[in-house]
């Protein structure tokens, strides 16, 4: 029996006068996928949208085969029915937009610990909970209270009192029923105490949202760099809102200590932190999808050696860089300024070929590569901009000197023209090549007088702490 094709049923289509646009994986593309529809063709898409099915051969009769076959790369129309009702179907939906197939599958087999269900706790249990995460572990041991009702998520006046996870594991049971949600009522007060509980779940990821005790962060660190586990951070800080590190239990990131000292002396003695429901909620929601990129192995992952503060009222952000990560900051920025290298060397280039100064040539190679050096932290940043400007200026540099010395029309003889194109285009490489070997050296050294510098001033910063305390 020959397969039904079915329209998709979360392909949007807009009539427009005469004319229908076929939505692509979200987007409307106002230049393709406009059509306009003759009577049959109208007829047939009001069925497809009630739900009826077609064989392939009756669709090519009626659209066309280039149509039909746009439809079926565009998957606007599926070999299958969907069940537009279910509890997954719109996040199914949303993940086959991104070509990520099986999600809800995929997430039905990971399991996730958050600890902290308060402020941002609460939101992103919801969030995991309704993208049908297989197994949620909420540990915390903090009773709900009346002033976390502006912003903890599914609490309300009758669970004041109770302890919170159990009020979450209940009513979150309630929205997904195939989540299996474990309650922790546990005070973690020790490191030991924090890695018993992470190796007993054994999960694919952690979720860090609670407070206290202030030790926490360094712990969870310690336990996730020991044994290898994923983890990721909120938290609140007066009125900005902090997200990040992502630690992914690997050596190319890094985590809360990188950041921060790793001291353990310290404690608040006094003090409520603000926070807003709206807050609340971007934060965690920052954090599920973190969270998803990592379940559904997404490697774009946004918080990898970094933290993100900001204040979402105010719209004041700022991001935190682990000092020995191989991270690049305001990377638009930079993109910019070497683009301005570029446009200044091959200003340099035109006069050379102008004025006939040839030493203006070695100029503009020098300022591609102490532009790139200057700017870009991170030695494979400077190499890939380097790189891509030694390419154009050496190809506009090549144009001017096969044009200007007549070998375009070839007047010194095939073979000699060829041999001198084919000699320059071997030189202008070794100098690309020699230009990224040598930026990569420069950048490379210059990270290290950089650690060098920062540890020689933390040093002398320390000993005069240490003489100010004797003395």
């Amino acid at each position: 029996m020959e397969q039904l094709l079915y329209l998709n049923r979360f392909t949007a289509i807009i009539a427009q006068n005469d004319e229908y646009i076929f939505e692509v994986n979200g987007n409307f593309d106002l230049s393709n996928n406009r059509y306009h529809l003759n009577d049959l063709q109208k007829e047939q898409l009001k069925q497809m949208v009630d739900g009826k099915g077609f064989k392939k051969d009756d669709l090519l009769t009626v659209w066309g085969e280039d149509i039909i076959n746009n439809f079926i790369s565009n998957n606007i129309l599926i070999s299958e029915e969907i069940d537009i009702n279910c509890f997954e179907s719109r996040t199914d939906a949303y993940f086959q937009f991104q070509n990520i197939s099986n999600s809800s599958k995929k997430l039905a087999q990971k399991k996730v610990m958050i600890i902290g269900c308060g402020s941002i706790g609460t939101h992103v249990a919801w969030n995991l909970t309704a993208m049908g995460v297989g197994k949620l572990i909420l540990v915390d041991f903090d009773k709900v209270e009346e002033s976390n009702l502006n912003r903890q998520l599914l609490f309300d006046i009758d669970d004041i009192g109770d302890y919170k996870v159990s009020v979450l594991q209940k009513k979150l049971s309630k929205i997904n029923r195939n989540v299996s949600i474990i309650a922790e009522n546990v005070n973690v007060v020790t490191e030991d105490q924090l890695e018993e509980l992470c190796i007993n779940y054994n999960c694919d990821l952690i979720i860090k949202s609670a407070d206290t005790p202030e030790q926490f962060p360094v712990w969870l660190d310690s336990v996730c760099k020991r044994n290898k586990f994923k983890y990721i951070s909120g938290t609140m800080t007066g009125t900005f809102f902090a997200v990040g590190p992502t630690y992914m239990g690997d050596e190319d990131s890094f985590g809360y200590s990188n950041f921060f000292p790793q001291s353990t002396d310290f404690r608040i003695v006094a003090g409520r932190r603000p926070s807003l429901s709206c807050q609340c909620s971007y934060v965690s929601a920052l954090l599920a999808a973190e969270a998803s990129r990592i379940l559904l192995g997404i490697k774009k992952y946004t918080y990898v050696n970094k933290i993100c503060f900001e204040d979402p009222i105010q719209t004041t952000k700022m991001d935190a860089i682990a000092a020995d990560a191989l991270i690049e900051s305001e990377e638009e920025y930079k993109f910019n300024l070497n683009k301005n290298v570029l446009i200044l060397s091959l200003v340099i280039l035109i006069f050379n070929a102008l004025l006939h100064y040839n030493f203006l040539f070695l100029v503009g190679t020098v300022i591609i590569m102490i532009g790139a050096v200057a700017i870009y932290s991170v030695p494979s940043k400077a190499v890939s901009a380097v790189t891509s400007n030694a390419i154009l200026y050496f190809l506009v540099g090549f144009i001017i000197i096969v044009i200007s010395n007549g070998l375009v029309g070839l007047k010194h003889g095939v073979a000699q023209s060829l041999l001198t194109i084919l000699y320059i285009f071997i030189m202008y490489s070794l100098f690309i090549l020699t230009e990224a070997i040598l930026v990569f050296l420069l950048s490379s050294l210059k990270r290290k007088v950089g650690f060098f510098m920062k540890n020689r001033l933390n040093n002398r910063r320390n000993r005069i702490h240490a003489e100010y305390d004797r003395g």
